[in-house]
């Protein structure tokens, strides 16, 4: 069975003397309109092909800040399930290549905890502790600006949460920037270009092998002629192209995520990776979002996985929008149908055959929990963690 609905738009905070926060808003804003997942049942794929993540050259001034040894997965297999006669006996020769092979990580975006942050009750520095004590591999941090706006010495604070992060001993696996190259102030693209790089540098402290900046939300209202994708094309090109190569130096890879609607449909992401054609630019997959777009969340994620270099999981609770609107806490998608977060498994969206589809392309990097329930957040993450884990082992 399948539920097609809403399409809602993600958008991550940035720079408050750059962006417009009434345009910009980070992807799990509760003000934005997401969407609706299509349910899937299929048999386990065939065995997947294995992946390796390829790190661009180090560059001789900024190795030094990157951290050393960083951690190239783990397992979670766990032990199959007793049959008929009661014995669990030994997995298919698939199985066993399926786990050896797909050494997917579990994360967690720190903004899954923003509503603590907002209320002062978590600090930056706090969510990552918080992660390892809730027994993630890896957390993926937002832009520092957006936590700390008013931060002057950004290069000392990413020293001091990857410092953080040695110390609970979990990894930094992304570092998540706005950007919108179409909507840069006094359309300064040039501008724009350099912000980026300088979040680029930030991830290079920080430590983490790869960054996801946007391209864009879309043209300006007042931009006269078209607006289609095809016409923003040229230009996103160039300033990921330009970005990317600058991140090649510091070993840093670099992405776009499906999200903001403009640059959401499976079809445009993979035209402008196509187009930036770097083997150092990818996909961040947010697993949730196509339906944003009414995409089928399986056969998008499986157009863009050989692309992928991190990747979000996220659900979400769904209704037609042929109702009375829910209320409180729901969104309007672009379809005009109604989404609102949920935990992971407590949703709507078919996790199970994006997970499958991940699988089979290879992807062995993290999945990061993108929680944006109206749930507790501590008790919310917890149980999606769970649910998550088990997801992957199934897949």
């Amino acid at each position: 069975m399948s539920v097609v609905s809403p399409n809602r738009t993600a958008c991550h905070g940035g720079f408050p003397d750059r962006v417009d926060q009434d345009v910009l808003s980070y992807p799990g804003d509760m003000s934005k309109p997401w969407s609706i997942g299509v349910e899937c049942h299929s048999e386990v794929a065939s065995a997947i092909l294995p992946s390796a993540c390829v790190n661009g050259p180090g560059r001789p001034d900024r190795v030094s800040a990157r951290k050393a040894g960083r951690d190239d997965g783990r397992r979670f297999g766990r032990p199959r399930a007793p049959g008929r006669d009661g014995q669990a006996g030994p997995a298919p020769e698939r199985t066993r290549l399926h786990r050896e092979e797909c050494m997917m990580k579990i994360g967690v975006s720190s903004f899954s905890y923003e509503r603590l942050t907002k209320a002062n009750e978590l600090s930056m520095k706090d969510t990552i502790a918080m992660a390892r004590e809730q027994g993630f591999d890896c957390i993926e941090l937002l832009d520092i600006w957006r936590q700390a706006p008013d931060c002057e010495a950004p290069h000392r604070l990413a020293e001091g949460l990857r410092e953080e992060a040695e110390r609970v001993g979990i990894e930094l696996c992304c570092y998540t920037v706005a950007a919108d190259f179409l909507k840069c102030p006094d359309g300064d693209v040039a501008r724009e270009v350099e912000r980026i790089k300088v979040a680029v540098d930030l991830a290079a402290v920080l430590g983490v092998p790869v960054m996801r900046h946007d391209a864009s939300y879309g043209f300006p209202a007042d931009h006269a002629g078209l607006k289609s994708f095809d016409i923003a094309l040229p230009l996103l090109r160039d300033a990921c192209l330009e970005i990317t190569e600058y991140a090649a130096e510091s070993g840093v890879k670099t992405m776009v995520e499906n999200h903001g609607r403009f640059c959401q449909d499976s079809l445009r992401v993979e035209k402008l990776v196509t187009a930036v054609n770097h083997s150092n630019f990818g996909v961040l997959i947010d697993i949730g979002n196509f339906v944003c777009v009414d995409e089928d969340n399986s056969v998008a994620v499986g157009r863009l996985a050989p692309y992928a270099f991190h990747c979000h999981a996220k659900d979400f609770h769904l209704k037609a929008g042929t109702g009375l609107f829910p209320g409180r806490g729901w969104n309007v998608s672009r379809g005009g149908n109604f989404w609102r977060g949920a935990i992971i498994g407590h949703g709507d969206v078919a996790l199970l055959p994006c997970i499958r589809a991940l699988k089979q392309a290879g992807y062995d990097g993290a999945l990061a929990i993108e929680f944006e329930g109206m749930e507790d957040v501590l008790t919310g993450i917890a149980s999606g963690h769970e649910n998550l884990r088990r997801l992957i082992d199934m897949a």
